[in-house]
């Protein structure tokens, strides 16, 4: 019974007029509708129904009408009907026509359009009916000629059965990707719970660390810039540079870690063109002399096997490769 309802009202407010009732007329000059009804009353929504109409056409008039129906907003023609003609009083036509039509949203929709054209009929000829398709080459134009539209009014589309009911086998349900309407709880609990957990690890990740399992104590969420030194360093020594003729390259890489790792603190003053001059003394700046006095033999080398055309062997590459880490791993940051 709601159901009914809600759908008569959508139909009030689509349709102006509707509940006038199917037998209602409509004047259109020489034209008018007299009745129309629709088989079955209630459409499903897809489905073909016909929609029979009468027409009164006025005497002397030559009517001629279209084959099908002006299509609606929201209902279409869905082939050519079918219309005979009989007397009518005081001298007029009637046309009794049947159209085939489909409805394109469920609810109260308007109904298409029965559109003819009229004339006065000529002293020669008879007065009455005939089909639109006598007419192209005529000049529609020309004042005598009048085009009408005849408006029918409304019908009530019903929902596909699948749709409706207790036992309905499809239940409209809104857009996946929009919220509202029957969403599980459970879902949007979990939605809701796992974007606060995202949020959180987020600002932990900002902060550097993440709660650990017991005290005030954290690991850190990345590795700290020592381990990823070392770490590092450990991957260049794998390389194996230093055996197969590329020292220079494993000089390189080896005091280029050591650059990034005392970079972390001043940027500004670690570029990567550093002589080994101004990297001993950025580190000096850095650290003090003392601290930094372990790895000057080291760096000196490096700078030779870069530049210098010196080729230190493979055991003396990994001593310097074992001072540069040992310094590192023994708390550099902490001098």
């Amino acid at each position: 019974m709601m159901r009914h309802l809600l759908w008569a009202v959508s139909l009030v407010v689509a349709v102006p007029g509707v509940l006038a009732g199917q037998t209602r007329s409509a004047e259109a000059g020489s034209a008018r509708l007299v009745a129309f009804t629709n088989e079955p009353r209630e459409p499903e929504f897809g489905e073909v129904f016909q929609l029979n109409v009468q027409v009164r056409v006025a005497p002397g008039v030559v009517a001629f009408l279209s084959d099908t129906l002006a299509e609606a907003a929201n209902s279409v023609s869905a082939g050519p009907g079918t219309w005979t003609i009989e007397p009518g009083p005081g001298d007029s036509v009637d046309v009794r026509a049947s159209y085939p039509v489909m409805g394109l949203l469920p609810g109260g929709v308007e109904l298409p359009l029965i559109e003819l054209w009229t004339r006065p009929a000529s002293a020669s000829e008879t007065a009455g009916v005939r089909a639109a398709s006598e007419l192209p080459g005529t000049d529609l134009a020309a004042p005598e000629f009048e085009h009408a539209l005849l408006y029918l009014g409304g019908v009530f589309i019903m929902p596909p059965s699948e749709m409706v009911g207790d036992d309905a086998v499809l239940m409209p349900r809104p857009p996946a990707d929009v919220f509202g309407g029957e969403r599980s709880p459970w879902l949007v609990a979990a939605l809701v719970l796992g974007g606060l957990a995202v949020a959180v690890v987020m600002a932990l990740m900002l902060a550097g660390r993440v709660p650990g399992s017991s005290g005030g104590s954290g690991l850190p969420l990345t590795l700290s810039p020592r381990a990823e030194a070392l770490r590092e360093l450990d991957r260049i020594r794998e390389l194996g540079w230093h055996t197969n003729g590329r020292s220079a390259d494993f000089y390189a890489a080896t005091t280029d870690v050591l650059r990034r790792y005392a970079e972390r603190k001043e940027p500004a003053k670690w570029g990567t063109a550093l002589t080994s001059t101004e990297l001993l003394g950025a580190l000096r700046e850095r650290w003090s002399q003392d601290a930094i006095e372990p790895l000057r033999p080291t760096i000196w080398t490096a700078e030779c096997a870069k530049f210098g055309g010196r080729t230190p062997g493979p055991d003396a590459a990994e001593r310097d490769w074992t001072t540069i880490r040992g310094w590192i791993a023994d708390g550099a940051d902490d001098r």
